[in-house]
């Protein structure tokens, strides 16, 4: 059964942006991208559809948050203060500046998604007019305000996830016990998005490559017309999302005899992976994670160089991929409800060894969410 976020958790979230509010000297939030205005308000406007249709929720450090929505998008779950407009193409700005008035927030600080990660939900030249008509209002970047609500998993968050992982699973042992020798890539990835279609998941996504690698089966493509053989490897990346949450971890598959050579290799990043998962623990940097991937990885005497996402993981919610990242550059405190992708590799010219493995951070350590089996040998 998933797990439902109801009315209470949204209100704890304005609230948490509230205090940061406080703590950031801010007047008030003004969120315009889609991503968040679900996060904040159940208001899904995911989707092109949104583009000639803007959104903006306004939540103010004191008093309650008004939603300004197309007539179109009618009826949402919002059920706080909603304004209604009719004009397609553009924000109102009349109505905006309306909104900040009453909340007396025509000057002051504005906090928006101007930074790491985050869009605006309207066009600059729109977002320029709102500028135009405010002039005593300072708007900043809020990212990471966002970021630091957005980051940590509730309990709800979590139980979606763990959900979102479980019909993955499901998913890979489907498809991976229904490939055969002679398959090409397209006939895989179909596979892959029937199973996804007829499983509880909202949507989701394959990435499929077979045998040696090269630069057209780079991460993020698949080579329609590579043909499976049985002492190919076959890597996939899968993931799927349930109620806006991500899942993402990838498997690997030889059908034949499995070389003692690829076998080893396939061990290693394991090894590798195993020494992230160890590392994790609330309180220290997401770098030390990274860090020591790398010490494992040089003692295996490895080269992940080869692996160009520069980074041996990420972290995800309503993204794939989204804040924090395992590399050595990010320093985020690492705290319970993180979800964490362990993701160390390295590209050989036979196949991709890269290993995944999606995990929620614990008050000890943490807690692995996938669990497909990951050796090389058809697992049913």
């Amino acid at each position: 059964m998933t797990v439902e976020i109801n009315r209470a958790e949204y209100e704890s979230r304005q609230n948490k942006a509230r205090n940061l509010m406080v703590q950031g000297d801010l007047q008030a939030l003004l969120i315009t991208d889609p991503t968040n205005l679900y996060y904040f308000s159940d208001a899904a406007y995911f989707g092109e559809m949104s583009y000639p249709r803007p959104a903006a929720l306004f939540i103010p450090r004191d008093g309650a948050a008004r939603l300004l929505t197309h007539a179109f998008h009618l009826a949402i779950p919002w059920q706080g203060d909603v304004r209604e407009y009719q004009k397609v193409g553009e924000v109102p700005v009349e109505m905006l500046t309306d909104l900040l008035a009453e909340a007396a927030c025509e000057s002051g600080r504005i906090g928006m998604e101007l930074g790491r990660e985050q869009r605006l939900g309207m066009s600059y030249m729109d977002f320029v007019k709102v500028q135009d008509a405010l002039p005593r209002a300072a708007f900043v970047d809020a990212a990471d305000l966002i970021w630091q609500i957005r980051m940590p998993k509730s309990a709800a968050e979590v139980g979606i996830i763990r959900r979102a992982c479980e019909i993955h699973d499901a998913i890979f042992k489907t498809v991976f016990g229904a490939v055969k020798a002679g398959m090409t890539t397209r006939e895989i990835e179909r596979l892959f998005r029937v199973a996804i279609a007829e499983s509880e998941a909202d949507s989701g996504w394959t990435v499929v490559c077979v045998g040696d690698f090269d630069d057209s089966q780079a991460s993020g493509s698949t080579h329609p017309a590579k043909v499976l053989q049985e002492q190919d490897m076959l890597w996939v990346d899968l993931g799927v999302v349930l109620q806006g949450y991500h899942s993402d971890y990838c498997r690997g598959l030889v059908l034949g005899v499995l070389t003692e050579a690829r076998e080893t290799l396939w061990n290693q990043v394991q090894e590798v992976l195993l020494a992230g998962l160890a590392a994790v623990t609330p309180g220290i940097p997401v770098s030390a994670v990274y860090q020591a991937q790398v010490r494992k990885a040089q003692a295996l005497g490895l080269d992940m160089q080869t692996w160009k996402a520069r980074r041996f993981g990420h972290g995800s919610g309503l993204h794939t991929t989204e804040p924090p990242y395992i590399s050595g550059d990010d320093h985020t405190i690492l705290e319970p409800g993180m979800i964490l992708h362990i993701e160390p590799g390295c590209i050989r010219k036979d196949g991709i060894y890269v290993r995944e493995e999606q995990v929620v951070v614990t008050q000890t350590g943490c807690s692995i969410l996938s669990q497909t089996p990951w050796q090389l040998a058809r697992q049913l």
